[in-house]
């Protein structure tokens, strides 16, 4: 990896704006509402009632009503992380510089997948909320192995669904979430990026051989 350029305090402040946004939006949306959630987890082993049937003893019949209360109670939990994936997608292609960011997770190694997908640890992000945020990436010269990883990293690596589960489920399947998770956001998503790679950039065949002339 090439060493990062020297950046000026227009581009430094932008950075620290780029940060903060982060740091806020993460902690009003994530970070403390899973904190709290958490303890409840530990002391019941639930983490609530369901989004499908809510307090009710079965699920509604399936139709057009259970179909639009679904969108409507899902879009209510989810919004906010939208609005934060959206506010990620756009900052880090304008307040960040794009040579930067090509420089940090824009090469075809395993170091740019690597960096992407241990950055989406603290996003804690569905892949619906965390798809606008991996399009910035991508725009601003992440590589197609380091896009993928991030945007596998945030559900796959969510370090407050392990929690959960360990509380709800048992801890045996949180080693077996880290297992696959790693393996599918790093092993994958560098094989993906690697084939798309290789695909947009083929090898190149050599001169052709011409086939001598028998007179």
């Amino acid at each position: 990896m090439r060493p990062l350029v020297r950046l000026d305090p227009a581009t430094v402040w932008g950075i620290a704006v780029f940060v903060l946004l982060i740091a806020a939006g993460l902690y009003y949306v994530k970070w403390n509402p899973y904190y709290h959630r958490a303890f409840t987890a530990a002391h019941t082993h639930s983490i609530g009632t369901s989004i499908v049937s809510g307090t009710a003893a079965a699920p509604p019949a399936v139709g057009w009503q259970a179909a639009w209360s679904y969108a409507v109670a899902y879009f209510k939990a989810v919004w906010q992380a939208i609005i934060l994936g959206l506010l990620i997608g756009a900052g880090v292609q304008v307040l960040v510089p794009r040579t930067w960011m090509s420089r940090l997770v824009g090469q075809s190694g395993f170091a740019s997948t690597a960096i992407a997908g241990f950055a989406a640890v603290p996003s804690m992000m569905c892949t619906c909320c965390a798809a606008p945020a991996a399009v910035g990436l991508a725009r601003s010269g992440a590589s197609r192995g380091a896009t993928l990883a991030y945007w596998l990293g945030n559900p796959m690596l969510n370090p407050a669904t392990m929690i959960f589960m360990g509380f709800v489920l048992g801890w045996n399947w949180v080693v077996l979430r880290i297992v696959v998770g790693a393996a599918l956001v790093l092993g994958v998503a560098h094989w993906a990026g690697g084939l798309v790679a290789e695909k947009a950039h083929p090898a190149h065949p050599g001169p052709p051989t011409i086939a001598p002339q028998v007179e």
